[in-house]
């Protein structure tokens, strides 16, 4: 008699149907038209079920840009948004996105994050009130006979135009707003490629993306090769080993939780990467319209500075409008930055939720909230003492706030298996995994 597959990994919303090689997830949100099931990429069906929350996006963004004012335009993004955001809920909770491999289900909480921001960018084009205004980047001469065919539309699109289906796409292609006056303001890293040279600018992004997956991949070795914890099982653990002597245990519990905040900066600029070389390269966009998405977050020098300046800002214009001039207009500046911390976490904390395994609110959004504080203790500050944080303390201030704090998200994360779920990639096809093994070997002879 065959024996029973190992089910215990699966999401606790879920129950399993097995067969030889496929489980069938039912889920308990799964009602209407939507068969709940791990998702087929090579089914049509699936994707086209799996695009629906992006048509409503898609609609939303087109009515801001066409009816920004209109009172008809207002009430049907307002219709969309209930509508788009309880269908993005049904699909992103009901499928499978890990193809059945239990190392591999934390793509499950990447796909609830990913749900979670369709809804933002829904409530973001309800919200809006004025056309987005196109500003394209300077291009050079150079950069238009090196096969740049970018269409010249800034006078059509600032004209008042109907969007055309192209327009609208690449507005959300665009959420930083890097050629949009929304993202004007949004600090952005310093370019060291050449931009004006199409295949100089390919090539060191190539090697960027190469260079990021490689270290994506050391980061994850590095955490699963704490000894001590349990961490990096799909059983979950916790950072802190009771057996060790205090300095040690919190060591160890540093380090783990470096390791979990180097992992989405490596992996998101890895992909950040490969969307370059696929915009650039085959879509001919103009290369400067992908600067980096990060700026050097290691550098920072307050938590100010961290957050607003030097991390990624793909969602800022939603939490912006989610979050910060909600909360300005109810308490002010203190409302601001709360609303919008409060709504970021709720995103990280509903892909948990994805993932599977509950919500844990008071630890992963409480992690995001006590960012806000950080920078309000930092504007207290500066009004008693008369400067802002920065220099040598203020890294030192900076480190030490987020990397304690840190501890509170990433325990709620572990505890319920996400560290044993990130094996995206076959071992035998990992770089990290692959030198590890050579030197163990070459030490062992």
């Amino acid at each position: 008699m065959a024996a029973e597959p190992d089910t215990s990994w699966i999401p606790n919303y879920h129950f399993t149907l097995a067969t030889k090689d496929r489980a069938l997830h039912r889920s308990r949100c799964s009602t209407f038209w939507i068969q709940a099931s791990l998702f087929n990429p090579y089914s049509l069906q699936d994707w086209a079920i799996l695009n629906v929350p992006g048509v409503f996006v898609l609609l939303a963004a087109k009515l801001a840009f066409d009816q920004p004012r209109s009172l008809a335009g207002k009430l049907s993004r307002l219709l969309l948004l209930p509508v788009g955001s309880v269908l993005a809920y049904l699909i992103f909770t009901s499928y499978d996105f890990s193809g059945g491999v239990a190392d591999q289900g934390a793509i499950n909480f990447v796909a609830g994050c990913l749900g979670c921001a369709m809804v933002l960018k829904l409530y973001e084009f309800t919200a809006l009130t004025s056309r987005p205004v196109y500003t394209p980047v300077r291009r050079t001469e150079k950069v238009q006979k090196d096969g740049d065919h970018s269409r010249d539309e800034k006078g059509r699109r600032e004209s008042g135009a109907p969007a055309t289906p192209g327009d609208v796409l690449h507005f959300l292609l665009d959420p930083r707003g890097v050629s949009y006056d929304f993202g004007a303001q949004i600090p952005r890293a310093p370019e060291t490629r050449n931009v004006n040279s199409r295949s100089s600018f390919l090539l060191s992004t190539l090697y960027r993306a190469v260079f990021f997956f490689l270290m994506l991949d050391v980061s994850l070795v590095t955490f699963q090769s704490v000894p001590g914890t349990t961490v990096s099982t799909l059983a979950g653990g916790s950072l802190y080993n009771p057996d060790l002597p205090p300095l040690q245990r919190y060591l160890t519990s540093g380090l783990l939780v470096l390791c979990c905040g180097a992992a989405p900066y490596f992996g998101l600029s890895f992909f950040h990467y490969v969307i370059t070389l696929l915009s650039v390269g085959i879509f001919r966009q103009d290369p400067a319209e992908h600067p980096f998405i990060f700026w050097s977050p290691h550098n920072a020098t307050s938590v100010r500075e961290l957050w607003g300046k030097r991390w990624h800002s793909l969602l800022r214009s939603a939490f912006v409008a989610m979050g910060y001039k909600p909360g300005s207009a109810l308490v002010g500046e203190v409302g601001g930055l709360m609303g919008a911390f409060i709504v970021s976490g709720v995103l990280h904390d509903i892909g948990m939720w994805g993932y599977g395994k509950g919500t844990d609110p008071w630890r992963v959004v409480g992690f995001f909230w006590l960012q806000s504080v950080g920078i309000i203790l930092e504007g207290i500050w500066r009004k008693i003492v008369g400067r802002r944080v920065q220099g040598v303390w203020g890294r030192l201030w900076t480190w030490t706030w987020v990397m304690c704090t840190a501890h509170i998200v990433a325990e709620a994360w572990l505890q319920r298996g996400v560290g044993g779920a990130v094996n995206f990639v076959p071992e035998d096809y990992r770089p990290a995994v692959y030198l590890q093994r050579y030197l163990a070997s070459s030490i062992s002879r």
